[in-house]
């Protein structure tokens, strides 16, 4: 039986990096601008792909050497959420995840008052192409998540 009719696309394509954090490099950086339909509130999409740094483990135990790399999207909902609280939240810890994805990446400073505005004069997007951070990958209902973006600790001095 070949992949194709055995309907298996989920199991047999999708590789997802066990609950971990791994060091990573941004290799493409992709905003998909949404529109709103059949009453929800319009729902914009970054997608970040993350290049492995280093080894890790896939969820079903297999090795996933450096290079891998694994898209993540990360929602936002820009016109507001017309009141819904799931959407609030989600929308409220995504624009977080963004900012810390920024701060990391640029090393900015924690309290960077505004970490869209500094990437911006840096060049936009193409600023973070490259760049590494720590990704705290999760696991979770047959799909990936990334939980945290942590910056890479600095090398001690002399080494």
């Amino acid at each position: 039986m070949s992949l194709k009719s055995s309907k298996a696309y989920n199991d047999s394509y999708e590789r997802l990096i066990a609950d971990s954090i791994r060091r990573c490099r941004i290799t493409g950086v992709r905003c998909i601008d949404g529109e709103a339909k059949d009453g929800k509130p319009r729902m914009d999409q970054d997608w970040i792909t993350f290049s492995l740094e280093e080894p890790a483990k896939s969820v079903d135990g297999e090795e996933l050497a450096p290079g891998f790399f694994k898209d993540v999207s990360i929602n936002t909902y820009p016109n507001g959420t017309d009141g819904n609280p799931k959407l609030e939240n989600a929308n409220r810890m995504n624009m977080a995840l963004q900012r810390k994805l920024i701060v990391c990446a640029l090393g900015l400073p924690a309290n960077c008052k505004d970490a869209a505005e500094e990437l911006e004069r840096r060049g936009g997007l193409d600023a973070l192409q490259g760049k590494v951070v720590l990704v705290k990958f999760q696991a979770k209902d047959g799909r990936q998540n990334v939980q945290d973006i942590l910056p890479v600790p600095a090398a001690p001095a002399g080494t």
